[in-house]
């Protein structure tokens, strides 16, 4: 772990402008490649002067410089596709890592995966004819419970959201009224983001939904902090208090920010909790395994749910069952026949149920106690 250990103290010096001194000889390419899997690349250009591997160095140059370009053109792509949503009236939020940059010291260093902006459900059409039409993009799969894709070379992604939260996450019914808890985005009539509270609480409900499903990275720590830091002067605790509380999640809240003050507040880490190595190791299908087969109490009940997923989960998927819920088994039988049975879909099922072969009952036991520790799930005792 003295990689891990090094990186969050070459992350906590880098956004406080403080020179990073390591007293313990660190394996280059460990470290470069934990930080490239948590997306903190970038953080290292400073420590990259001073690497043994020219290699190392070379690859954290190359790779920062990249970072700054994607950087500067997102966010031009960006103002060019919000101009358009706001001459034709689209009502527009902009949501996740493009707001979440407004807490970084410098915008480049909050690398994105893709632009996430939400719109209403009767404006997908309209924004799907503008982002194909007129900014050339290719619509990718279309996620019905919650977003589509588009996509662009060299590295523009774009994901056009229906919902904040999927139906089935903690937070759902919280983020349906959702023109309540935005306010305008810069000098926008059309165009808005959260207000700083909610865009803490929905930052701390994906971080959740994250958790549970594939595990989180490093970097979704330090948006906490970042975040939090900026504003805990301005928040209204009673609103943040009230909601955290409602959804039961004010004990993962807590837990989660404590970690991420230990990492980038004040102060050298000397010994790590195994919830903070459990975090360190990364995302990645084996926590998604693990976690589905405790949630369903079972391999068997894990498998059977891969192919007939819960009615709630269905009914986003295939709208027809709001109207007529009895057509439940038809639907299955339409997701097996286009879904189950795609060759992508099919191959990554196989592979999940192939890796729970060598899942033990001590893992499962370990993981329980580190989620319930964190707040991530209930002691049902």
């Amino acid at each position: 772990m003295e990689e891990s250990k090094a990186l969050l103290e070459i992350v906590r010096c880098f956004i406080k402008n403080k020179e990073y001194i390591s007293d313990v000889e660190l394996d280059e390419e460990k470290l470069y490649n934990i930080a490239k899997k948590n997306m903190l690349d970038s953080f290292l250009i400073k420590w990259s002067k001073n690497c043994k591997s020219e290699n190392i160095k070379n690859l954290i140059e190359n790779n920062f410089n990249m970072q700054v370009i994607k950087d500067t053109n997102e966010e031009e792509e960006l103002e060019k596709i919000l101009n358009r949503f706001e001459e034709l009236g689209i009502k527009t939020i902009v949501i996740k890592g493009m707001t979440l940059k407004e807490a970084y010291p410098q915008s480049y260093m909050r690398e994105v995966y893709d632009i996430d902006v939400f719109v209403e459900e009767k404006n997908i059409k309209e924004c799907t004819r503008v982002m194909m039409k007129e900014f050339e993009y290719t619509r990718g799969h279309d996620f019905e419970d919650k977003h589509v894709n588009f996509y662009k070379p060299p590295f523009f992604a774009l994901e056009l959201h229906r919902v904040l939260i999927v139906k089935k996450d903690i937070g759902h019914q919280y983020f349906t009224d959702i023109w309540t808890k935005t306010r305008n985005y810069k000098d926008y009539k059309n165009i808005y983001w959260l207000s700083i509270e909610d865009c803490y609480i929905h930052c701390i409900l994906h971080i959740l939904a994250h958790f549970k499903h594939t595990g989180i990275i490093v970097r979704q720590l330090l948006d906490v902090y970042l975040y939090y830091e900026k504003y805990k002067n301005k928040f209204d605790y009673e609103k943040l208090n009230r909601v955290f509380s409602e959804l039961k999640v004010a004990e993962f809240e807590e837990n989660i920010r404590e970690i991420a003050y230990k990492w980038f507040g004040e102060g050298k880490i000397k010994e790590l909790s195994k919830e903070e190595q459990f975090i360190l190791n990364g995302a990645g299908d084996d926590v998604e395994v693990n976690y589905h087969i405790l949630e369903k109490n079972g391999k068997f009940n894990y498998w059977w749910r891969m192919f007939f997923p819960k009615f709630e989960i269905m009914e986003e998927k295939y709208k027809v069952l709001k109207k007529a819920p009895i057509l439940l088994p038809a639907m299955y039988v339409v997701r097996l026949g286009k879904e189950v049975f795609s060759k992508k879909i099919t191959g990554r099922a196989l592979s999940m149920m192939k890796m729970t072969k060598d899942v033990s009952k001590e893992e499962i036991e370990n993981m329980k106690e580190i989620y319930i520790s964190l707040g991530v799930i209930k002691d049902k005792k």
